[in-house]
């Protein structure tokens, strides 16, 4: 009994290392994917179209790198064993200092709160990324009805159908888009 004890203990020690372990990973790409949006928000306000394909694919290249690491974090709470119905970092740091393992349960709580923070700002730099490309679109929107107004009244578009469009040069792919 007391050796399955200990390899319990062994394994759960074990996760709980593996926890820490994908936890500083997550932070630490919480804080590339702050350089990432930065940079995004810098090659939006310079207009530079090069730039901006680039930073897109890193974007989304970082994006989907930040989303599997959730996964795994999500996975490795759920695989440690402790007396909580639902297992969360929280409920895990306060099963970690009732076995008296209080370096784990505190390396623990320390990069769940910095991680929060971290996630946070990401949150808010992702937010003013997300309503500068709103802005854009829309005065791109707004540019492209303007100059599209411009045309010649003479000039007739035709829908597939062959019908007149009503809609003007170049109106109904600027909706689409």
């Amino acid at each position: 009994l007391e050796n399955r004890l200990t390899n319990k203990t062994m394994l759960q020690e074990s996760k709980l290392n593996k926890l820490i372990a994908s936890l500083n990973k997550l932070n630490h790409h919480i804080l590339v994917m702050h350089n990432v949006i930065d940079t995004y928000v810098d090659v939006l306000m310079d207009l530079d179209p090069n730039s901006l394909e680039f930073v897109t694919d890193s974007y989304h290249k970082e994006s989907l790198k930040y989303g599997e690491l959730q996964k795994e974090i999500i996975s490795l709470i759920s695989s440690v064993e402790t007396t909580e119905k639902e297992n969360t970092i929280r409920s895990i740091v306060e099963y970690c200092e009732s076995l008296g393992c209080f370096k784990i349960a505190s390396d623990l709580e320390q990069l769940r709160v910095e991680t929060k923070e971290n996630a946070n700002l990401m949150d808010q730099k992702h937010s003013k990324m997300i309503n500068l490309l709103l802005f854009a679109s829309s005065c791109n929107a707004d540019t492209l009805k303007d100059i599209y107004s411009l045309a010649d009244n003479n000039y007739k578009a035709y829908d597939a159908t062959g019908q007149i469009d009503m809609n003007g040069i170049g109106i109904g792919l600027n909706h689409q888009v």
